[in-house]
């Protein structure tokens, strides 16, 4: 089910989406993944936003720090939106895909997770978030919980960290998010939860 959420990527020109507010560079840490330390949230913002049952004139959103000068660049790709936005790491052959989601698909997500992925499936935190995560052909299927608003809501975020050519013998999708690079921009993540819409989701 996650490898359809995904399927879109193939990837089209290295440009900026339009994001749900201004870029800037900011520091400060709050979030940690499971095996690092807290960076500072240095570097370029990429802004995560989607809409939410709560009403028309609001919206969730969510963000993550990437470095400016470290070959990782936001990229258009089929499919993108505010919602779900693509950095890519050339140097590295990696593109990590994520998707900031409001929906019920959170708990069958995670139960076919885990029962289709019994040897690579786990459970950690993010910061103060619970999350899972799972290996599959080189890539790396993370899902982080922002949190759950009632029996049949949730809002959390879903990231693919896989090749850009299957052919390279660079890491794959797993190896990356151990690596600083790959942990620092994960760690970056801040949720703001509900907050005034600033975009036009039509």
């Amino acid at each position: 089910m996650r490898k359809v959420l995904f399927g879109f990527a193939m990837m089209a020109v290295a440009i900026a989406m339009p994001s749900c507010g201004n870029k800037s560079a900011a520091n400060g840490a709050d979030s940690t993944a499971e095996a690092g330390d807290q960076p500072e949230r240095v570097g370029t913002m990429l802004q995560l936003c989607n809409e939410t049952y709560e009403g028309d004139s609001l919206m969730i959103s969510a963000d993550f720090w990437y470095p400016e000068d470290a070959g990782v660049k936001e990229a258009e790709v089929f499919g993108s939106f505010y919602a779900r936005k693509t950095l890519v790491d050339s140097a590295n052959n990696v593109k990590m895909e994520i998707y900031l989601q409001e929906s019920s698909a959170y708990p069958n997500h995670k139960e076919v997770a885990a029962k289709d992925n019994p040897d690579t499936y786990k459970e950690f935190k993010i910061g103060e978030y619970d999350a899972y995560a799972y290996e599959s052909v080189r890539s790396y299927y993370l899902t982080i919980l922002l949190e759950n608003i009632s029996e049949t809501t949730d809002r959390f975020i879903d990231i693919q960290i896989k090749q850009i050519s299957s052919t390279s013998d660079l890491p794959g999708g797993k190896d990356y998010f151990d690596q600083e690079r790959g942990k620092a921009i994960i760690n970056s993540l801040r949720y703001n939860g509900v907050v005034a819409r600033t975009v036009d989701f039509k």
